[in-house]
């Protein structure tokens, strides 16, 4: 953005919440979330109607940065709401959710358009913080799981092994963190 400002951007082809994006080569990629309409949210917390529509997708929508048109992919095998979405070595992993399986994981290879169900997390977790790192893995901090009927904080750093399909707890956070946003900021020397 040249001129330093916020501008509105491309217009999604509906109104969506609790879905997860990232960029991959020259396009932008949306997945899951639940509909909403005109302002009103499907499957939300407000009015009469509760949890009565809250149906999670499984779709897969694209950004072309060049083309500027939005196409839709394969969809995900399975539906997600309040997941993440991460970019490493070429491909796009679809992690965990809220109201699906909390463990699941899968791969999208963009060049045969195909999703690739991967190693499950042993213990699921919602309401993390994920980063993709340079070497391809993937971070996960903190978030919440369900013990004995309560929800959970969590303190443990998690990483994900994109090459081995394999998980490993790295380290415990200071206190329980939940509700995160992370990045991977590089710093000059």
């Amino acid at each position: 953005m040249t001129t330093g400002a916020w501008r509105r951007g491309a217009t999604m082809p509906y109104p969506l919440y609790g879905h997860a994006s990232t960029v991959l080569d020259n396009s932008i990629y949306v997945s899951g979330g639940l509909l909403g309409n005109q302002g009103i949210i499907h499957g939300s917390n407000h009015g009469d109607n509760q949890d009565e529509n809250r149906e999670s997708s499984r779709e897969v929508l694209q950004w072309d940065l060049k083309s500027r048109v939005w196409e839709k992919r394969a969809s995900m095998s399975i539906a997600r709401f309040s997941h993440r979405l991460a970019t490493a070595s070429g491909y796009i992993y679809a992690l965990l959710g809220m109201y699906e399986p909390f463990c699941d994981i899968e791969r999208y290879d963009s060049r045969t358009d195909h999703w690739t169900r991967l190693r499950p997390l042993l213990i699921g977790s919602f309401n993390y913080g994920m980063v993709s790192m340079p070497s391809g893995n993937l971070l996960v901090f903190g978030g919440r799981r369900w013990s004995d009927g309560q929800e959970v904080i969590m303190k443990s750093v998690l990483e994900y092994d994109t090459k081995k399909d394999r998980w490993r707890e790295i380290c415990q956070l200071p206190r329980p963190l939940t509700g995160t946003e992370c990045t991977l900021l590089p710093l000059p020397d």
